[in-house]
């Protein structure tokens, strides 16, 4: 379970003092990854923890990087960028600010921020925070210092790059480290509640009384974030209450009302986090001191203790008292928020939940998308016509249609158009309405997110392994992304593209989708199959190969041309294939949902000579066992066995006790890369349900399963159930005869997802909306990327003369660059266009990293940086700053600033 003290231990488990002050530990730490840049990708990549597991290995992500960074401050700029990048979403204020920035012409001409685009990955971002967070407490070093200035930076950005949530909660997080290094924790667990509560009340007065003589820390600035927005939000209340409401322009208040912890919310220890969380936060807004039981009862508590007396029964019993005095007005200041809150159309549910017909046009109009969208599953559930019927015609308004918020929820809620119901019942077309305005909403958000492009360009958008999500994925994509694709009758939103021919696979099946018609019913089929298929073993979702991902490009991709690949499973490609993507200028980009590779990327799963590995999708215990060609038997109760030489090793077990839904264990035999082959002979692999665990499947009921075979470079799939628990439920999956490697070693090429430094082939992963829209600059980053090439001159740094290719073969001439761009070099990488992502993040975001450590960056740096967006904005070459006169130490560091696009 992913609560307060689970989070808190795993992270706990990985940011140790050991880990980095002891030079033996930081060496064997560093050397697991190649580089800093890879330490990004890893973190840039990294999907949304499920688990335990998943949480300790972004903090491992994160410790890498912070080792690799050391005390270089231009790394630890390009880290604090990048976890905020990980946070960053459309909706965001900051987003939101210069939208309306735009709206109202007022956007600097010269930044990028327009086209910003991030993650929104909520619980990564606490993740990465809480792990710096730890290291900030560690004994002073320049690690701890440097920390504390990434969470106060961090924790000033939240709101801007998340929302009133995730100050919120990062304050019931870090609340809860306070509590348990001050050992409250343990006081409660000994000495009961009371006496905690007491403890904790005592600490927290006390500690802010020193604080005020103190450096502030990332708490403090979270505190006073969220009461300034409190006292905000009073205000705006006051105002509107006396205009009557009459005046429209008033300033809406925030959603903190909704996420500020309550006393009231939670149970054990987080109910004690959230009093006191509670607590500090109410006790430095203004509003407060305009409540004379308030002030009084504060006093009070002030009093008892800052008191000389020892801690007794008594005054725990006094300092309860006076809490719970501070608590009556905090739930009338609450109660006053709400209420307004509701009039305004947030809370739509809370509305709804207490009175249906509460609920009005008025308010879903202005309702926050999200609230929209969760009022939406509500009345679906109730069967309630006219809610729905309120939701229909917000949707009516193409500016008030909501888009979807992942595929994974497209998938889930989607309504079969050929249901006889949604043609002949009002309730199921109003359904039918709103999926369709959805669906059309989400196309329009994408195509409003296409940069311009210089010329016409050529895109094949392909999904190869029969995946749904990425088949809908390449669905939407492609027709945001095609110029000759009709939102509607009218195709207005044409209009509006550049020219961009996309061909479209799905499977080998090359499709069309020129109209929203075309669109939906290829959704529909794709969704409907998979749902009527899900339990039989006919459904083909077999990962693309290696051979797959080639015979496209070669078939398909024509010079000067993008392929965008969605797959569930990591790409590698030959060396050849790679050199000639360089040689026709080509580039792919794949980009990763959710499946088997995503879940051992996050258990950090080896790969062998030959590995097994299975997956489900609930929190049952499923077992993975296999009978090796010598007699042993791999199991949880015996992980290695087979032989020594070419024996296989169980390296993941997962859900003992039910702590995933996204779970995978994996058993792999010998070593490909090392030349070990895995044992020969006849193997058999059967899986067994251990126990039911959780709510997803009832007890008795079937557990569906995939697992995947991987051998000789080629993978098999298999699909299969178990029913009931322990050895009756032993479901063979698969018998095979292992003759050893046939297939030549794999090459020493790094692969799309985890390699930083891959020339010609870049990566991304998620399944979110603002994942998609970080797709749709695809071409655009490309043709920058080749533009700053270009401008640098990395052409002829890497390359050989062109009077010496002349004189070589084909192979050697295509062979002139290499594959893997080394740290000085420029190319079409990932690495190279995570910085153009960075350097397009809002300017908060950029002016915040830099004073955070203002006192590193010279005037000099300062100067080459903006010379470098100077020049790479007017397309200016470096060889024109050499024949201006200006000094060659100058121009080299211009150089490398335009490498980072000037971050």
């Amino acid at each position: 379970k992913l609560d307060l003290k689970s989070i808190s231990a795993a992270i706990s488990s990985i940011v140790q003092p050991e880990t980095f002050l002891s030079e033996k530990a930081k060496e064997e730490k560093t050397t697991e990854v190649l580089s800093f840049e890879d330490a990004l990708q890893a973190i840039e990549t990294a999907c949304r923890p499920s688990t335990l597991d998943s949480i300790k290995s972004i903090a491992e992500s994160l410790l890498s990087a912070v080792l690799l960074a050391g005390e270089d401050v231009q790394n630890w700029k390009l880290l604090l960028l990048t976890i905020v990048r990980k946070r960053y979403h459309m909706k965001s204020p900051e987003a939101k600010s210069i939208k309306k920035g735009e709206e109202k012409k007022e956007q600097d001409q010269n930044a990028f921020s327009r086209d910003a685009s991030g993650h929104g990955e909520r619980l990564c971002f606490y993740v990465l925070l809480a792990s710096l967070h730890h290291l900030s407490r560690t004994p002073a070093s320049c690690i701890a210092e440097y920390s504390r200035k990434a969470c106060r930076c961090l924790g000033r950005l939240a709101i801007a790059a998340g929302g009133t949530r995730d100050i919120c909660y990062l304050i019931e997080h870090l609340v809860y480290e306070d509590l348990v290094q001050n050992d409250v924790i343990e006081t409660r667990k000994c000495e009961g509640n009371k006496r905690a509560i007491s403890t904790a009340v005592i600490k927290l007065l006390s500690s802010s009384e020193n604080e005020k003589s103190s450096e502030p820390t990332i708490l403090c600035d979270l505190v006073k974030a969220a009461a300034d927005l409190l006292d905000k939000d009073f205000l705006i209340i006051e105002g509107r209450d006396n205009n009557n409401g009459l005046n429209k322009d008033v300033e809406l208040q925030s959603t903190i009302n909704t996420f500020v912890p309550h006393h009231d919310r939670g149970t054990n220890e987080r109910r004690l986090v959230q009093s006191i969380a509670e607590l500090m936060i109410w006790s430095e807004t203004e509003h407060s001191q305009s409540d004379p039981k308030f002030v009084q009862a504060m006093a009070d508590l002030k009093s008892s203790t800052l008191s000389l007396l020892p801690s007794n029964a008594s005054m725990d019993d006094k300092i309860v008292t006076n809490l719970h005095v501070v608590q009556t007005s905090i739930r009338r200041f609450r109660q006053k928020l709400n209420e307004s809150s509701r009039r305004q159309g947030f809370s739509l549910c809370s509305s709804y939940t207490m009175d249906p017909k509460a609920v009005t046009l008025s308010m879903v109009k202005r309702g926050r998308e999200g609230d929209v969208m969760s009022l939406e599953k509500l009345a679906r559930k109730k069967q309630d016509k006219n809610t729905m019927k309120l939701i229909s015609n917000r949707f009516a308004d193409p500016s008030k249609a909501v888009p979807i918020q992942s595929l994974r929820d497209l998938c889930t809620n989607w309504i079969s158009l050929l249901d006889d119901k949604g043609h002949d019942d009002e309730l199921g077309e109003l359904q039918l309405n709103i999926q369709e305005a959805t669906v059309k909403a989400t196309i329009r958000k994408l195509i409003s997110k296409i940069p311009k492009i210089s010329s016409k360009k050529e895109v094949v958008i392909a999904s190869l392994d029969g995946k749904v999500e990425n088949d809908c994925a390449a669905i939407l994509t492609a027709a945001a992304m095609d110029s000759k694709f009709c939102l509607d009758d009218e195709c207005e939103e044409k209009l509006d593209r550049d020219e961009c021919t996309v061909t479209l696979f799905i499977k080998e099946k090359r499709t069309t989708v020129s109209t929203l018609a075309e669109v939906l019913s290829l959704l529909d089929g794709i969704i409907c199959t998979k749902r009527c298929t899900s339990n039989s073993d006919d459904i083909d979702t077999t990962p693309a190969t290696t051979k797959d991902v080639q015979n496209l490009i070669e078939r398909h991709l024509g010079s000067n041309s993008h392929l965008l690949l969605f797959a569930s499973t990591d790409v590698k490609i030959e060396q050849r294939v790679l050199a000639n993507l360089q040689l026709e200028k080509n580039h792919v980009h794949c980009h990763l949902t959710d499946g088997f590779q995503y879940r051992m990327q996050r258990e950090k799963a080896k790969v062998g000579d030959m590995t097994i590995t299975l997956a489900w999708d609930n929190e049952c215990d499923l077992d993975l066992h296999c009978i090796c060609p010598n007699g042993d038997h791999i199991s949880y109760s015996r992980k290695e066995g087979g032989g020594s030489i070419g024996g296989g090793y169980l390296d993941v077990d997962m859900n003992v006790h039910g702590e995933s839904k996204e779970p995978v264990e994996n058993i792999f035999f010998g070593d490909a890369e090392a030349g070990i082959e895995a044992a020969k002979g006849k193997y058999k692999v059967f899986v067994q349900n251990y126990a039911y665990h959780g709510k997803t499947v009832n007890d008795g009921d079937p557990v569906p399963w995939r697992l995947r075979v991987l051998k000789n470079g080629k993978i098999e799939d298999y699909n299969g159930q178990c029913i009931g628990s322990g050895s009756e439920s032993n479901a063979t999956a698969v018998e095979f005869e292992y003759e050893g490697r046939t297939s030549s070693k794999p090459e020493d090429v790094g692969s799309a997802l985890s390699s930083s430094n891959l020339v010609s082939v870049t990566s991304s992963t998620g399944d979110s909306l603002d994942s998609l829209i970080g797709l749709m600059s695809i071409v655009e980053d490309c043709d920058q990327l080749t533009t700053v090439q270009n401008l640098i001159g990395t052409e002829t740094q890497n390359g050989e003369s062109s009077e010496s290719n002349d004189t070589n073969d084909d192979n050697s001439v295509r062979m002139t660059r290499p594959l893997m761009a080394d740290k000085k070099s420029f190319e079409i990488t990932s690495r190279d266009r995570l910085y153009r992502r960075l350097s397009k993040l809002p300017k908060l975001f950029h002016l915040e990293v830099n004073e955070c450590f203002k006192g590193s960056s010279t005037l000099f740096d300062h100067t080459a940086a903006e010379l470098a967006k100077r020049l790479i904005r007017d397309e200016v070459p470096i060889e024109e700053l050499k024949k201006a006169g200006y000094h060659d130490d100058i121009v080299t560091v211009v150089q490398e600033k335009m490498r980072t696009f000037g971050v």
